[in-house]
């Protein structure tokens, strides 16, 4: 009985895992998305749309592992008006594509606050288009 329990307890870590996200390359993609040139199938669209994304460097602080780069990917992830976001807890600092149509870097640290974290302007610009 116990071992079956141990199972599914893996199982389970397994499909949780499985639906974070690809944060390998320092930049998260959506789960299940296909990379393509940097473009994500599930934002595809958004880069498509933008006609003028733009970037924000971020220093953020209070992260110290690499669950809570995860916690606040998901909720960038979720958040309209977010093209692609790069996080990195050793660094404590984000490069966030967004569009400035949707979103304004106010809102963006917002939802990074609102997930645990305190977050703060180091540099904005014009992303490049692809």
């Amino acid at each position: 009985m116990n071992k079956v329990l141990i199972f599914l307890g893996l199982v389970a870590i397994v499909a949780i895992a499985g639906t974070v996200g690809n944060c390998s390359s320092g930049f998260c993609t959506a789960p299940n998305a296909t990379v393509k040139n940097n473009i994500t199938a599930t934002n595809a669209f958004m880069v498509a749309a933008t006609d003028n994304p733009k970037t924000v460097q971020l220093k953020i602080t209070g992260m110290d592992c690499a669950m809570c780069t995860n916690a606040i990917h998901k909720k960038l992830s979720q958040t309209n008006g977010i093209i692609k976001d790069g996080i990195s807890y050793e660094n404590g600092s984000a490069i966030i594509t967004y569009d400035p149509a949707k979103i304004t870097v106010e809102k963006i640290i917002k939802v990074i606050e609102d997930t645990g974290y305190k977050a703060t302007v180091v540099k904005e610009n014009n992303a490049q288009k692809a």
